[in-house]
This record gives C-alpha cells, sequence and structure tokens, in this order.
C-alpha cells in the first residue's frame, strides 16, 4: 500500500473512534442549539482529523520502526554505499543519503576515486519508486570538479529484496550524464536506516569492501 494512503486510513480510523466516542456529548450539544447541529459535527470532525494528522506525523517522522512500517516496501531511507565503472572503466566507490517522505526522496552521492579521494557529488531531482515491478527511477544533477558546468543524468536500478512485500536492500543498475551518455554500471547497498553519515571514511572503507566482495559485477560483459 502507498505509504500516504496507509497514513491517512490510519489517521481517518483514529477520527472515526475519537468521533464515537465524543458522539453523546456532540448529541447533547446538537439538542441545545439544533441550528449548528451540522457545523458542530463538521468542525469536531475536522478538528479532530488535523490534529490527529499533526500528531501522527510527528511520532512517524521521529520513531524510526514505525516510519519502516508505514512505509513499507516504499521505505529507501538511510545510508547506501556502492560503486561504479566509471568513463575510464575504471571502479569509483560513492556514499549516498536517501531522505524520505510521504511527498518525495532526496538521494545526495559523493564519489570517490581510490587513489584520488573525493571527485564529486550528485543530488536528485525527480525520483519514482514502482514497488510491484521492483524498480526505482530518477534524474538528477552531478557536479564533479572535472566539470564546469552542472551534469544532468538519468539512474536506473533494479531492487534485491528479502520478499515483494520488503523494502529493498541492495540496488543493482546504471546512471548515464547527459554529456557522456555511457551507461555506468553500479551496485549499491544499504548500511544504515538513519540518512546520516558521521565518519566517511568509515562508510567509504565498507564501500570499498563491498566492491572487493562482489567483483563478479564488474566482470559481467554488456
Amino acid at each position: 500500500m502507498n505509504p500516504l494512503i496507509r497514513f491517512h486510513s490510519i489517521v481517518l480510523s483514529a477520527t472515526g473512534i475519537a468521533v464515537f466516542n465524543l458522539w453523546e456529548i456532540l448529541i447533547k450539544t446538537s439538542k441545545e442549539h439544533p441550528d449548528f447541529k451540522i457545523p458542530l459535527a463538521t468542525v469536531t470532525t475536522i478538528g479532530i482529523y488535523q490534529l490527529f494528522v499533526f500528531i501522527f506525523k510527528t511520532i512517524i517522522f521521529k520513531i524510526r520502526f514505525i516510519k519502516k512500517f508505514i512505509f513499507g516496501a516504499y521505505y529507501l531511507e538511510g545510508v547506501w554505499i556502492g560503486f561504479f565503472i566509471g568513463k575510464e572503466d575504471k571502479v569509483r566507490f560513492y556514499v549516498e543519503t536517501y531522505e524520505q517522505d510521504f511527498d518525495s526522496i532526496v538521494i545526495r552521492g559523493k564519489g570517490f576515486r581510490e587513489n584520488e579521494g573525493y571527485f564529486g557529488s550528485w543530488i536528485s531531482e525527480s525520483v519514482s519508486i514502482n514497488v510491484k515491478k521492483g524498480t526505482l527511477n530518477y534524474t538528477y544533477e552531478t557536479d564533479a570538479f572535472s566539470n564546469s558546468f552542472i551534469n544532468p543524468g538519468l539512474a536506473n536500478f533494479v531492487f534485491d529484496r528479502e520478499t515483494k512485500d520488503s523494502p529493498p536492500f541492495r540496488l543493482l543498475g546504471f546512471s548515464a550524464d547527459l554529456y557522456n551518455p555511457k551507461k555506468l554500471k553500479s551496485f549499491e547497498e544499504k548500511i544504515h536506516d538513519k540518512p546520516h553519515v558521521k565518519n566517511i571514511e568509515e562508510v567509504l572503507n565498507r564501500a570499498k569492501q563491498l566492491y572487493q566482495n562482489h567483483q563478479y559485477f564488474v566482470e559481467i560483459n554488456e
């Protein structure tokens, strides 16, 4: 189920229960002021609904396991590490954070060369998740030190997940920049549910270890 639909279904259910428990008070008040019966019921229901929206949204975005339950198979938020084969057929490593709410996902990435360190970053523009197919597609803008311009691009990934109702733990696919349309093979895994990187060196070392464990991905011919 779409996370936003699930969220509003829960809020509507809670609103219905609250209004039901207030029904006797509403009936008594409407008898005393019959002209205000419909406006009173409407204002009360909408007020309770808006209150629950605020309370539940606050809880969901502060308590991680509740957020994971609400988002279900759509849950991608966290820290992802990976590697891709660059334009010179050399391995590049990267660290990404996925920040997710009901309306959007923002993907922020940083890329590194083996012996030359940080070379640039990228940020998503438009993200699309299809949990039925198990795919993630997004456009992005990348800012590399070797370029004198912001380079737009497209990324396309398929999920690895435990079941069709589970969120992905691994993504395999490619990216392609507008000014260099060669498909760059990419492999990444999620290492944390919170989108915060405290120690970039430690996380980057995990990305390098990921490459060591999955070199078969590099060796697969196009």
